[in-house]
């Protein structure tokens, strides 16, 4: 698996998790020194969230929703910074 394709199911298998409310799967993504960052259109933009317990469960939001959610992930990017072994992914979330 090349690494925009690791990417791009880092991002599915978190989507599959919020959707689905399966926020063990959610908390199974990040990694132990996570930093997540969300922007969601029309509101307020989210500082950045450290860590993986942190990172998966701070979504209030979509635990307290009663509808079903699907997120569509699109314009999946990777910036490297720092040399191979550092990068930092970004995509479209609807």
């Amino acid at each position: 698996m090349n690494d925009h394709e690791a990417v791009y199911q880092l991002y599915t298998r978190y989507a599959a998790g919020m959707d689905n409310r399966q926020f063990e799967l959610t908390r199974e993504t990040f990694a132990t020194d996570a930093s997540f960052s969300l922007n969601i259109k029309g509101t307020e933009a989210v500082a950045p969230i450290q860590g993986k317990q942190r990172s998966a469960t701070s979504s209030r939001h979509d635990r307290e929703q009663n509808d079903q959610r699907r997120h569509v992930i699109t314009n999946v990017r990777i910036a490297q910074e720092g040399g191979a072994d550092v990068a930092t992914p970004t995509c479209r979330c609807s």
